[in-house]
């Protein structure tokens, strides 16, 4: 056991030697399989520390809105009474009021509330100055201190009635920082607007809305913190599971093209390691050793190239999300796993390369012959499988009951089919050459002589327009879903907005 386990490390130690010093030798093909690892790991890094600290969930949206409250009461004074004895609250009022600017009077929303409220903690961001105290002084947005051209120290004059406001902050909200807006303190209400009560209930304590008889006679409607539901939660895994086997598809394809390449040009030098001894392992582990090696340092380089932009792009990527970046936290586990998939994916784009160039006859690969392969017909077979599979599983995600994780394995299922149908696909393209112009019959004619190549190509293609365009009819379902809200009890109305 020992000496089969000294053979196997030895083994795998020469061939990443020879991948190394091969890959030294190659460089401009090195560099073209490095990029196409490097650019999605870089990528993905950048999605993963955005999904991480912006938007990326259901909980994030709810602390852009709602901070650290755990239930937002209107008409608070009504309320008070019916909240747990430990609970800490803090008032905000949430309405329109005018300001006077350059082009004349506009109407605009404003909040007044306790900026410095740790309950408030995630609902705004100070950008410069200090918060709002008193009656006489006022905070606006970024977005506001821009367009009346004013700062800490300047006066502006709001209100109903109207009346001069000294700045002495700039502050964004974090649900939306385009937002053009005034935060005054809690007391100074700029205009008439029914209070609301930002509420944080005691750990592990929880707050019912009162009976039918009780308070509920006056009439007040409440929001309460609540996580993603589990249906938010299996469309967020579906959609990540969608993109990162369509982008990994996408990526192992091209850069098994390029593999296939090579270890095409490299038939001469594996061939010769076979002759003096080497076997048909061996010469699969030095061509599975290069995927090893540049998947490895695609990675890294991948993560780390991702986490500087990250530090310091964070403006420009606050203006794309239209949120703040507040905590920034590194999710290393999410990290460790874009660098896994990278170095996966390097390992997956040799492997069919690998497994050719170990079943490649020695005399003909030094003679430089071509050989057929007879796996397109058993490929086209499992692909009609699979897509038939895939099929029959997006159908049955297709009722009403269907999940979410159902609907991205069918797309992944015939996402393979797809690729594994290409090669057999892509020779019969070649029997229809005759019937075209001199430069189409060309092309088709060399393509299908290099079919891997060209079915991977073709397949990275497709597995790229399938995913976009799954990824956008998810985000307009998304985006077209009615919100969930609470129903209303007797003596309420509903405006909608």
């Amino acid at each position: 056991m020992t000496r089969t386990a000294g053979e196997f490390v030895g083994s795998w130690r020469a061939a990443l030697r020879v991948a190394r010093r091969s890959t030294v030798r190659h460089r401009g093909r090195s560099i073209l399989i490095f990029m196409m690892l490097f650019l999605p790991a870089y990528a993905a890094t950048v999605l993963v520390m955005s999904w991480a600290n912006l938007s990326g969930t259901s909980a994030q949206e709810l602390s852009f809105r709602m901070g650290q409250a755990d239930l937002i009461v209107d008409d608070g004074d009504a309320a008070r009474t019916s909240l747990p004895s430990a609970s800490r609250s803090v008032p905000l009022t949430q309405g329109r009021t005018v300001v006077a600017g350059p082009a004349g009077l506009a109407a605009l929303e404003y909040e007044a509330t306790d900026l410095e409220n740790p309950i408030n903690r995630g609902r705004y961001v100070l950008r410069a100055g200090r918060a709002p105290q008193g009656a006489a002084e006022v905070a606006v947005t970024h977005t506001l201190a821009r367009e009346l051209d004013v700062r800490p120290g300047d006066e502006v004059v709001a209100g109903m009635p109207q009346r001069s406001l000294t700045v002495v902050g700039v502050v964004d909200w974090s649900r939306s920082l385009r937002q053009a807006g005034l935060l005054v303190s809690a007391e100074a209400p700029l205009s008439g607007a029914r209070a609301k009560l930002l509420v944080k209930l005691p750990a592990g304590q929880s707050w019912s809305p009162p009976q039918p008889g009780g308070l509920e006679s006056g009439g007040f409607s409440y929001t309460y913190r609540e996580g993603p539901t589990a249906a938010e939660k299996a469309v967020e895994a579906a959609a990540i599971l969608l993109v990162t086997t369509f982008a990994g598809a996408q990526v192992v394809l091209l850069a098994g093209a390029a593999f296939v390449v090579g270890a095409r040009r490299q038939r001469r030098d594996l061939a010769m390691i076979a002759a003096v001894g080497g076997t048909g392992r061996q010469v699969r582990r030095i061509v599975l050793a290069s995927g090893l090696l540049l998947g490895t340092a695609a990675a890294i380089a991948g993560a780390g190239a991702g986490l500087l932009t990250f530090t310091l792009a964070g403006p420009l990527i606050e203006a794309i999300a239209d949120h703040p970046l507040i905590d920034v936290s590194i999710p290393f586990p999410s990290i460790a796993g874009v660098a896994a998939v990278t170095t996966t994916v390097g390992a997956l784009a040799a492997l069919l390369p690998a497994r050719t160039a170990g079943h490649g006859p020695v005399r003909a690969d030094l003679g430089g012959q071509r050989t057929r392969s007879r796996l397109d017909l058993a490929a086209l077979v499992a692909g009609m499988i699979l897509l038939v599979a895939g099929t029959g599983v997006l159908v049955l995600a297709g009722n009403p009951e269907g999940r979410a994780e159902l609907l991205a394995l069918g797309a992944v299922t015939q996402l393979l089919g797809v690729v594994a149908c290409t090669p057999a696909l892509v020779r019969l393209t070649g029997r229809v050459a005759a019937a075209l112009p001199m430069p189409g019959r060309l092309a088709l004619r060399h393509g299908a002589r290099h079919r891997l190549r060209t079915a991977a190509a073709v397949a990275a293609v497709t597995a790229a327009t399938a995913g976009s365009v799954s990824l956008a009819i998810v985000g307009t379902a998304r985006s077209h879903a009615p919100a969930t809200q609470h129903p209303t009890r007797p003596g309420q109305i509903r405006l909608e907005a």
